[in-house]
């Protein structure tokens, strides 16, 4: 599937793009723009036009427009919004005073005094 084609509000990965498709000026524009292999975008408008250009592109914290034959060189995999989250909210984060969990050790920081409080 091409960005093209991608629902509105679908998440999406990157996975090719055909850089020989682009002029090279337009492929520099948008490998600046971080639409390259491996970004996640979503599809969020798509233009009213007869072409429906332009296409807007959310990626990262920003959304640019391009046209659609730049979004029909990249070659994108759906991202299960589902899936993202569980797999977000199995992943702990240690704690740094936790010790040693498996077992059930204190952690081992230095609990000595430092330097010139030290006897």
């Amino acid at each position: 599937m091409t960005l093209d084609q991608l629902p509105i509000g679908q998440d999406a990965r990157i996975v090719a793009v055909d850089w020989n498709a682009l002029v090279s000026e337009e492929a520099r524009r948008l490998r600046a723009l971080g639409l390259e292999e491996g970004a996640k975008v979503a599809l969020a408008h798509r233009g009213v036009f007869g072409g429906r250009d332009p296409i807007a592109i959310a990626i990262g914290r920003m959304t640019v427009a391009v046209r659609r034959a730049h979004a029909a060189a990249m070659t994108v995999i759906p991202i299960d919004k589902s899936a993202a989250r569980a797999t977000a909210s199995e992943v702990e984060t240690p704690r740094a005073d936790s010790g040693d969990a498996q077992n059930g050790e204190p952690s081992s920081q230095n609990t000595q005094p430092s330097g010139r409080n030290a006897a």
